[in-house]
């Protein structure tokens, strides 16, 4: 998937619905996506349902050379596809307990950069893709109150390509690749209230995952002369996916009109280095830790929703995310900032146990100047994303 949508590297599209109401559902019943927003909330469905969602991300990156440069460059074009499938039945007879099971991508950047750009040194192209696959249970203990909570399992992968300041006798740059996979554990537990007729409240909090990529593959291009001092070799490293504490409330002034406020507080502090530990070392080759040092970074979240004739829903919303990158830290890799974003979409069912959900996202980053402490490397960045989706959900 390209470029992030929310803070660092972080994917929250886990539901169309949400999504057109700027993200939010904490504090609200919706569907079966609710599994990995506020788990306890599907003690509040009153039937089972299987749910295929899926978006595209179409960002770009735009970057300049600081002053007195004039050097100008973008990302290059690519489409992520993040995805999510849900599955929910409830048991005894009303219900009150449901067993469910989510699959779904919460985290993932990936951004390219043209092969000779000024800060291939730095980096190229890299991709993080994650994948969670979560069986849940949820119980409503009372009319009002509902807990739920949720097992992670954690697959990702990573890819970084950058060039390296060593020249052949033809004069072609050196390069380095380096490609990994592993996995983690992790878990989400959460609360759902029903304070009245009108109003909701929900708490969630999804458990950091440290994901451990143990047999990497680490390719070097390199004049022949310089083999022995670059040789291919494996390598290990960690990246540990931050937890979450989202809060959300809703409001449902009538039957037709439903709103939303989510907040959530990510806690990226336990994101500190990028660390590539290599299975062969020298007086050239070194292991790599390079500072991150990530700040923990809140979102707040508004929507909106307007039923019609129990058949046609339109939303709506907005969001502002803050940037846990801090500054001296700012890489081409994440060249992340503030974001504010806007989205819209409607839900139709055309037959009574059939949902159809469409939304439409448009996110901006702030243009953000820096210089990385540790490479040196400076320029300013501004990013661009758009975020159409769909989804479907059969109940029965």
């Amino acid at each position: 998937m390209p470029f992030s949508l929310a803070g660092g590297f972080q994917v929250y599209l886990q539901g169309n619905r949400q999504i057109a109401m700027g993200l939010c559902g904490v504090g609200l019943v919706q569907d079966a996506a609710g599994l990995s927003i506020n788990p306890a909330s599907l003690s509040f469905l009153k039937q089972n349902s299987v749910y295929l969602g899926g978006n595209l991300i179409l960002a770009n990156t735009a970057y300049r050379q600081q002053y007195p440069g004039q050097y100008t460059t973008n990302s290059l074009p690519s489409t992520g596809t993040p995805f999510n499938v849900y599955a929910n039945v409830g048991l005894m007879a009303d219900k009150r307990m449901q067993l469910g099971v989510g699959v779904y991508t919460p985290y993932g950047s990936s951004i390219a950069w043209p092969e000779g750009w000024i800060g291939r040194f730095a980096m190229v192209e890299t991709k993080l893709q994650t994948i969670y696959y979560q069986p849940t249970i949820a119980y409503r203990i009372s009319e009002k109150l509902g807990v739920g909570a949720g097992f992670i399992y954690a697959r990702g992968s990573m890819l970084l390509r950058k060039a390296l300041p060593i020249d052949g006798q033809d004069g072609s740059e050196g390069s380095l690749s380096m490609q990994g996979s592993g996995n983690g554990f992790g878990f989400n537990i959460s609360a759902f209230y029903k304070a009245g007729k009108q109003i909701n409240i929900g708490f969630d909090y999804q458990s950091s995952v440290k994901l451990l990529l143990l047999n990497g593959q680490a390719d070097f291009s390199v004049p022949l002369s310089l083999a022995a001092s670059f040789p291919d070799t494996k390598f290990s490293s960690s990246i540990t996916l931050p937890a979450m504490l989202s809060f959300g409330f809703g409001y449902h002034p009538s039957h037709e009109i439903t709103l939303a406020f989510d907040i959530n507080y990510n806690l990226w502090s336990s994101y500190d280095t990028l660390s590539f530990d290599f299975a062969v070392n020298n007086s050239t080759l070194k292991d790599i830790h390079s500072p991150r040092l990530y700040r923990n970074a809140v979102a707040f979240r508004l929507g909106a929703e307007y039923l019609l004739k129990n058949k046609w829903a339109f939303r709506g919303g907005a969001f502002y995310d803050m940037s846990p990158v801090q500054d001296g830290y700012l890489t081409p890799e994440t060249p992340d900032s503030d974001k504010i974003g806007i989205s819209f979409g409607f839900g139709v069912k055309p037959i009574d146990r059939l949902s159809i959900d469409a939304s439409f996202l448009y996110a901006e980053g702030a243009l953000r100047s820096d210089t990385n402490i540790e490479s040196g490397f400076s320029g300013s960045y501004k990013t661009k994303i758009l975020i159409p989706g769909l989804s479907l959900q059969f109940s029965f």
